[in-house]
């Protein structure tokens, strides 16, 4: 490798490295924070963090010499293109499919959550990727460790993109096993879904609503009620929770969820 080339590999290195961090710290450490004192701020902050997380992933692997190797540099974009194509339609199936089992009616109702819940599949569903990013951090620090870094391509810039790999990738995929699990994702989704969809003052003529309600189908002349008491914790709170702190939270029942057809 020109020394050119080693100097741009550096470069690209230290910004990958730098994005990661900053959403690692966004996502964990200021999200968080922010999450529990209801700031109005948390929201996009949080947002804006899984965003450069998530794509931290695609260009760590873009960038690994395994990838090159294999793919060549052009073959390594179109690759990540591919990908990342794949994983958001994925997600969005994946995350339809969790808002029908909670309701039992189409996702199409649950515009806001279905966008929430589509980003915490990509999420999950990279998990595959964050045990690859783990293993490969241990290994490369292990390399560094007893080598100094010997080979065509030494330097300190690569260390610490294979360490923020292993850093990254061991918290991320803590997150998901701790608090995105099976178990407790339809809970969430039910919590999302009132915090941005349901709507505690629905008027439907003809009918009187109790409860919180969400308005279906294109010509907005049925709602769907959800009569069991309204949850306490807000969407923020929901995705950072453990499950033993959603463990009070019940998902209604068939007798509490009613469609109602407004005349």
């Amino acid at each position: 490798m020109t020394e050119e080339k080693n100097k741009l590999e550096n470069e690209k290195s230290l910004w990958i490295t730098g994005i990661g961090l900053l959403g690692f710290i966004i996502v964990f450490l200021v999200g968080g924070s922010l999450a529990d004192s209801k700031s109005d701020y948390a929201p996009a902050v949080i947002w804006f963090g899984l965003i450069l997380f998530v794509y931290y992933i695609f260009l760590f692997v873009g960038n690994t010499r395994f990838v090159k190797t294999m793919a060549g540099e052009w073959g390594s974009k179109v690759a990540f293109s591919v990908v990342i194509a794949i994983l958001l339609l994925e997600s969005n199936r994946q995350a339809s499919i969790e808002i029908n089992s909670v309701f039992g009616i189409s996702a199409s109702a649950f515009s806001g959550t279905l966008y929430i819940m589509t980003i915490l599949k990509t999420f999950i569903l990279s998990k595959v990727l964050l045990s690859v990013f783990t293993v490969w951090g241990v290994v490369a620090f292990v390399y560094y460790l007893f080598t100094g870094g010997a080979g065509n391509h030494k330097s300190f810039q690569t260390f610490i993109f294979a360490i923020s790999g292993l850093l990254i990738g061991g918290v991320g995929w803590l997150l998901v096993e701790t608090k995105l699990n099976d178990d407790v994702l339809h809970k969430k989704a039910y919590l999302v879904a009132h915090s941005f969809d349901f709507n505690q003052h629905v008027k439907c003529p003809g009918k009187v609503v109790k409860g919180a309600a969400v308005f279906l189908g294109p010509a907005q002349n049925r709602v769907l009620v959800d009569e069991s008491e309204p949850p306490q914790m807000d969407w923020l709170q929901a995705i950072y929770a453990n499950p033993e702190e959603l463990s009070s939270v019940m998902l209604p029942g068939e007798n509490e969820l009613r469609v109602l057809s407004c005349s």
